[in-house]
């Protein structure tokens, strides 16, 4: 009994055991692969980013060609450390600090997985440390968001694997809005999700549940069979943490 009241409450989220076993993680896992973004660019496009002073022109390849070298490392964290923060209200800005982070850091992108393994160091430290620096100076300078729900999901899946639920659960709930307001359904499911892991760190396992059980709804709606029975599994599972508790 006292075993599974600790895989139902809440635990570190680095810790290796979690929701009702490993049965469940695997099939979390497998579901929220496949909420992976795959991005198509039809042409050769040529974006700019005004970054203090000086312009860098960013050379956007086709889906045939080799990744331009402006979205290294070295080129996104130059770029994003020079960049003006009030910048970040320009879409095309915004757009080119989400794709840096999308191409170099895909794993801090989309859902949670409970336990999985993530580490973030060296030059992958650097680019989302710069980059939530300048979120962070946005805000403070504004009072408004970044108007990029894949940045702010970054940002908190950071935070919440690095045991700073408050910030994950307030990046979390400004990506959801955003994907509110532009009816991004898929993107309001992963948002639920990562909101209801929170929850679920914090040890409010029947709040985690509303919210798995809203994920459900969502994916019921976008005719995900896959993705919805996989949820429906987990929220049984995670019913039957709560009955033995």
């Amino acid at each position: 009994m006292n075993a599974d009241k600790r895989r139902c409450g809440a635990t570190n989220p680095r810790s290796s055991a979690f929701i009702c076993g490993s049965i469940f993680n695997r099939l979390h896992k497998q579901l929220f692969i496949t909420l992976a973004i795959q991005q198509e660019l039809s042409s050769k496009t040529l974006a700019v980013m005004n970054i203090g002073q000086q312009t860098f022109n960013l050379t956007i390849p086709d889906k045939n060609q080799t990744p331009s070298n402006s979205f290294t490392f070295q080129n996104c964290i130059f770029n994003i450390h020079k960049l003006n923060p009030n910048e970040l209200a320009n879409e095309s800005v915004v757009k080119q600090v989400s794709d840096c982070i999308t191409k170099n850091i895909p794993e801090v992108t989309g859902a949670l997985i409970k336990d999985a393994a993530f580490e973030l160091s060296g030059d992958k430290l650097k680019l989302m440390n710069a980059t939530r620096e300048k979120v962070e100076l946005y805000e403070k300078s504004t009072g408004k968001i970044v108007k990029d729900a894949g940045i702010l999901r970054a940002l908190g899946k950071e935070a919440f694997y690095l045991g700073k639920q408050d910030d994950a659960f307030k990046y979390f709930s400004e990506a959801f809005g955003l994907d509110e307001e532009f009816r991004d359904v898929r993107g309001k499911a992963i948002d639920l999700n990562n909101i209801g892991l929170v929850y679920q760190v914090w040890g409010k396992t029947e709040k985690a549940l509303e919210y798995f059980e809203e994920v459900l709804r969502l994916f019921e709606e976008l005719k995900d069979v896959r993705s919805a029975a996989v949820v429906r599994y987990n929220i049984e599972t995670l019913r039957s943490c709560i009955k033995d508790q």
